[in-house]
């Protein structure tokens, strides 16, 4: 494991007065790469934020704690030398932190819609769907689901804003926060 001398990116923004546009871009440029890695590498953080970036003497950004990170499906891919993942991920349990996740990692509700393919699937009917979230064929889950790319994505969004403003963006990605009802207008 590499050795990040400054610590946590949180400790630094802390500590530090607010970064000026290019020190925010250096370190958001690294952050969107190391991302763009993981998922290239098929895996999904999920708990992206300030406090899991640590920052080496040199001024390197390293993603840290993946207790959260959930490896995404590998799917067929028409080119033998990429490999693609399928990001869709199903919702079993909130994870990650408020601040920082996409409002379709809160969304708790299993639909009537979703219930009653369940009851279908019971019974012994058809157990597959095409997904609203991105018109592939899936298979039938009572638990919601939520690209975990574009959550990630998300996250990254809402840490920049911490980066560079020294102060998150809302408390959580809800409606019913009013600074995420100002930002999502």
């Amino acid at each position: 494991m590499k050795l990040a001398e400054f610590g946590e990116l949180y400790s630094f923004i802390e500590h530090t007065e607010r970064f000026d546009e290019n020190t925010t871009r250096y370190i958001f440029s690294q952050l969107v790469k190391g991302v763009q890695y993981l998922h290239s590498h098929g895996i999904v953080h999920r708990d992206i934020k300030p406090e899991n970036l640590l920052i080496n003497r040199k001024g390197k950004l390293i993603i840290a704690d993946f207790s959260f990170a959930i490896r995404m499906t590998e799917v067929e891919s028409g080119d033998f030398f990429a490999r693609k993942f399928d990001p869709i991920i199903e919702k079993r349990h909130n994870v990650g932190s408020e601040v920082y996740n996409a409002p379709e990692v809160w969304d708790n509700e299993i639909s009537m819609h979703e219930v009653e393919l369940k009851s279908r699937a019971e019974r012994g009917a058809d157990v597959f769907e095409y997904s609203d979230l991105d018109g592939e064929l899936r298979s039938l889950s009572i638990y919601p689901k939520y690209d975990g790319v574009k959550a990630d994505v998300f996250s990254c969004g809402a840490s920049l804003f911490s980066i560079h403003m020294q102060s998150p963006p809302f408390r959580k990605a809800t409606h019913t926060d009013p600074y995420f009802k100002r930002l999502s207008q």
